[in-house]
């Protein structure tokens, strides 16, 4: 175990040229920039300003679905129960049905 410890010490202290040093930091602080981006997949932020790909996007947001790229409410009378089936004139959405007003 000593011999390992001593191997690695070794190896730590040993010169690095100054390319090859910057080098591996410019390539850690490009990786850290595009795991902070994001790259490719839809992210939690995506779907709190609205875009989505699945309903799994909008999951976290209670009663809500992916509809067209967008996350919406299904119980507005645009939206009531399912994507895009609208209320007719008269009534409105109410636990995900066209109900009269009153009800």
């Amino acid at each position: 175990m000593d011999k390992q410890f001593d191997d690695l010490s070794k190896s730590l202290a040993e010169g690095v040229s100054r390319r090859v040093a910057l080098r591996k930091l410019g390539i850690g602080m490009v990786g850290i920039l595009l795991a902070a981006v994001g790259i490719g997949s839809p992210t939690r932020a995506d779907a709190q300003i609205g875009r989505c790909a699945t309903d799994a996007d909008c999951g976290y947001l209670s009663g809500q679905a992916c509809c067209n790229g967008k996350c919406v409410y299904l119980n507005t009378d645009q939206d009531c129960g399912a994507c895009g089936r609208k209320c007719r004139n008269g009534l409105h959405c109410k636990g995900g049905a066209c109900l009269p007003r009153g009800f």
